[in-house]
């Protein structure tokens, strides 16, 4: 697997991110202006355009796939330029995910998809897969 090298500001924000996943109960994280704001296990990354959110994100897929054996990834945007950019960028750095391949070499899978696909299948089949 290539390495994702990532900037200063991106490896804050990927620590970040780790900190929330790895936490079992909610924790403490400071706003910009210093207020304590208490955060769960979900993640929202905000950052802005062209700084580099398909290669954090890539960065959060991979260190998933190092710390876990199985399980799913799910990675939904809104537009499809947008999931084609992280398909790239996942393809770039060698990570197999789950609707490239039939039969998955990794234990956990990922689906890069947008929210228009999943409306559409859940629309379709008349049934919603939980979310995990």
């Amino acid at each position: 697997m290539k390495k994702i090298k990532l900037f200063d500001y991106q490896q804050r924000m990927l620590k970040d991110i780790i900190n929330v996943l790895t936490s079992s109960s909610t924790s403490t994280f400071y706003n910009e202006n210093g207020k304590k704001e208490k955060v769960g296990s979900s993640v929202m990354v905000q950052m802005p355009t062209g700084t580099g959110k398909t290669f954090v994100m890539a960065a959060v897929v991979k260190w998933f796939l190092d710390n876990h054996d199985t399980g799913e990834v799910w990675i939904v945007a809104h537009r499809r330029e947008l999931v084609e950019q992280m398909q790239q960028t996942l393809d770039r750095f060698c990570l197999d995910y789950g609707e490239k391949e039939m039969e998955l070499k990794a234990k956990v899978r990922i689906r890069v998809l947008s929210i228009q696909f999943q409306t559409q299948r859940d629309r379709l089949s008349g049934e919603r897969e939980p979310l995990r």
